[in-house]
C-alpha cells in the first residue's frame, strides 16, 4: 500500500510539473518522499519475505524432523509387534531364550549371547549360547 502511495507521489510530481500545476521546489519535496516511500516500503517488503523464508524453511525442517521420528515409531511399534508375535507361538522357555538371545545380538550387533538359569539359591542350572565365542573369550566365560 505504502509502495503505491510512492508511486503516485512521483506520478503526481511528474505530471503537475509538466501541467504547472505545482512549483519545482514542492515537485522535488514530492519526488523525494515519493522516492522514499517506495524505496522504504521495498525494503520492508523484502524484509517481510525474507522472515517469511526463514520460517518457511524452519517448518519444512520440522515437518521433516517429525516425519522421520514418526517412521521411526511406527518401525519400533511394528518391531514390538513381531517380537510379541513370535513370543506367543514360542512353545517352550527354551524358545524364548532362543528368540532373546536372537534379538540382543541383533541389537547390539554382537558376535554371540549367552544366557545361565539360575535355581532359587542362585547357582547356575543350565546355559545357553548362541552365536561365535572366541576361545580366550570363553575360558572366561566359563569361570
Amino acid at each position: 500500500m505504502i509502495f503505491v502511495a510512492g508511486i503516485l507521489t512521483l506520478l503526481f510530481a511528474s505530471i503537475g510539473v509538466f501541467f504547472e500545476w505545482i512549483s519545482e521546489s514542492f515537485a522535488s519535496i514530492l519526488v523525494v518522499t515519493g522516492i522514499l516511500l517506495t524505496t522504504g516500503s521495498f525494503t520492508v517488503q523484502m524484509i517481510s519475505a525474507s522472515r517469511l523464508r526463514k520460517q518457511n524453511l524452519a517448518l519444512m525442517n520440522e515437518g521433516l524432523d517429525l516425519e522421520r521420528e514418526s517412521e521411526e515409531n511406527r518401525s519400533r511399534i511394528y518391531s514390538l509387534l513381531d517380537l510379541t508375535g513370535v513370543l506367543l507361538n514360542a512353545e517352550t522357555e527354551q524358545e524364548v531364550v532362543q528368540i532373546f538371545l536372537d534379538l540382543l545380538i541383533k541389537i547390539v550387533d554382537a558376535r554371540g549371547a549367552s544366557f545361565v538359569s539360575l535355581d532359587d539359591r542362585g547357582q547356575p542350572v543350565a546355559t545357553t549360547k548362541k552365536g561365535e565365542f572366541p576361545y580366550p573369550h570363553m575360558e572366561a566365560w566359563l569361570e
